[in-house]
């Protein structure tokens, strides 16, 4: 494929607004989501470039700017997001290279990879995403939204960037969603050019309005809550990078099932203790009572008690609670009435729990019943297992309109927003399980998308649950995970953990 870089054509002017204290909540990360598709035609690099064009022109703030100044109430270190005056230029919105001894990911043959293959698979590494650094290397603007195509022997790889204060996961996963459509039908014309800008603004103005009528409707709490704290992972300047490892984690849909059955009717064996002895699984009189516990919540426990158990297992002293914390990201958009599926914008807060073997058990120990056992995982894994995922569950419950709203007074009642989040959690789990990549169709040039892969997450204690594939000839689709861990403890995780037992050796490095 030959043809050349694009160049930028005049985008569309749009009034500077400011993000909200929700945006502020994350950290002011340039992250990359790659792509892959099975076609590497001049046809698809103008599909591509039809598809972005048109995506900006109805949201031209992809081709702005994120500053950082001082907003008209006072507030500091306030980021808003204005006209591109150079970075346009200086960094084309769509990029190529070309990788032409590299082929593009493919999961089931990275899996069963050897030493005798000869096919070198994209390395997904920094020469794969546009020219924007990760973190921000100076004061200065930091773009929005770029893309670059990468053209490989056997197909190409897109990477969609984007600022993570300006989008979510959910939120990046809507623009996708919507370059698919233009790439498909660039003439569409379902809205106006400046109906979707304005509905993104007014959300946006939404949110932090929300908070400033329940800031002057109730008085500032003594002391805030610790499990409603909205905050994400920030790197600090002196911060030294450990070696990690990121391992990719392939569950068939049978092997979740059944782990969902077994701690399904462990829950019910939990559920009978209480009624007879009037005894909580967790130590927290304010958990409704849940006759429910989703695979998501199983997951999520499961992956983090392994963490947690392959990391004491490599320090001589194991007592240290600190590090059992666990953090889960949540989507609010189901928990905050005002916002729609379709919001952009950062949308998410978290919940805490202590992801300890001992703390997460039930006192006094519950029997699981037999025909609830599961014939590989021991039946106090299974309990602990359990346990944590009604915890998880018990506090997803506690999060709904108003205390949503009373999060966000909190927020809006700072005066520095470059605060809003600084705290590094010692394990995190965030789930993309509900991104409709897999399903989309980019049109006749490029197809649909076959692998989706995260850029490698250099967090230690990180896992993400990655989007549901299309399912095959009828079958359920099975479940994806990436977890990054410092190396000596990913050796532990791979040896000894539940999690990569059950992944039935489906298990591949990250070569990012």
């Amino acid at each position: 494929m030959t043809v050349p870089e694009t160049p930028n054509k005049s985008v569309r002017t749009f009034e500077p607004f400011y993000l909200t204290c929700l945006d502020h909540t994350v950290g002011p990360v340039f992250m990359n989501f790659f792509l892959s598709f099975r076609k590497n035609t001049e046809e698809c690099l103008i599909a591509i470039n039809q598809g972005v064009s048109g995506l900006v022109e109805r949201l031209p703030i992809l081709a702005g700017d994120v500053i950082q100044t001082t907003s008209p109430d006072g507030r500091k270190n306030v980021m808003q997001i204005v006209p591109s005056s150079t970075l346009i230029h200086e960094v084309p919105m769509v990029s190529i290279k070309h990788h032409p001894h590299h082929v593009i990911p493919n999961k089931n043959l990275q899996i069963k990879a050897t030493t005798s293959r000869t096919e070198k698979f994209a390395s997904l590494d920094d020469s794969y995403v546009p020219p924007v650094s990760l973190l921000p290397i100076s004061p200065g603007p930091r773009p929005v939204f770029r893309l670059q195509v990468n053209v490989l022997a056997d197909g190409l790889v897109l990477a969609v960037g984007f600022h993570h204060s300006v989008f979510d996961a959910t939120g990046a996963g809507r623009l996708i969603e919507k370059l698919a459509e233009r790439c498909r039908d660039p003439g569409s014309q379902n809205l106006t050019p400046t109906s979707e800008l304005k509905e993104e603004i007014y959300l946006r103005r939404l949110v932090d309005d929300a908070g400033m009528l329940t800031a002057r409707s109730s008085c500032r709490d003594k002391e805030e809550s610790q499990d409603c704290k909205i905050e994400a992972p920030t790197a600090e300047s002196d911060w030294v990078m450990p070696k990690l490892d990121v391992y990719s984690f392939h569950f068939a849909a049978a092997t979740i099932a059944q782990l969902k059955t077994a701690c399904s009717g462990v829950l019910s064996d939990l559920q009978s203790r209480q009624h007879d002895d009037d005894v909580r699984p967790v130590d927290d009189s304010r958990n409704p009572k849940q006759k429910f516990i989703s695979t998501n919540d199983i997951l999520t426990a499961l992956v983090a008690l392994d963490m947690y158990k392959a990391r004491t297992h490599q320090m001589k002293d194991a007592q240290t609670d600190k590090t059992a914390e666990m953090v889960m990201i949540v989507d609010l958009r189901k928990r905050f009435a005002s916002l729609p599926s379709t919001y952009l914008g950062n949308s998410v807060s978290i919940i805490r729990a202590n992801a300890h073997p001992h703390s997460v058990l039930p006192k006094p120990a519950v029997s699981i019943s037999k025909r609830h056992q599961h014939p590989t995982i021991a039946n106090a894994a299974l309990l602990e297992i359990t346990a944590l995922a009604l915890q998880i569950r018990q506090k997803l419950a506690l999060i709904d309109d108003p205390s949503v709203r009373r999060d966000l007074a909190r927020l809006m009642r700072k005066q520095d927003w470059s605060q809003m989040g600084t705290h590094l959690p010692n394990m995190m789990v965030s789930s993309w399980r509900q991104l409709k990549v897999y399903g989309l169709d980019f049109g006749p040039a490029l197809g649909q998308i076959v692998e989706f892969n995260p850029q490698a997450t250099l967090v230690d204690g990180f896992c993400i649950i990655q989007p549901e594939r299309a399912s095959e000839s009828g079958e359920k689709s099975g479940w994806e995970a990436y977890v990054t861990l410092q190396s000596d403890a990913m050796g532990s995780f791979l040896q000894n953990g539940t999690f990569s037992t059950l992944s039935q050796d489906k298990v591949a490095r990250y070569v990012s």
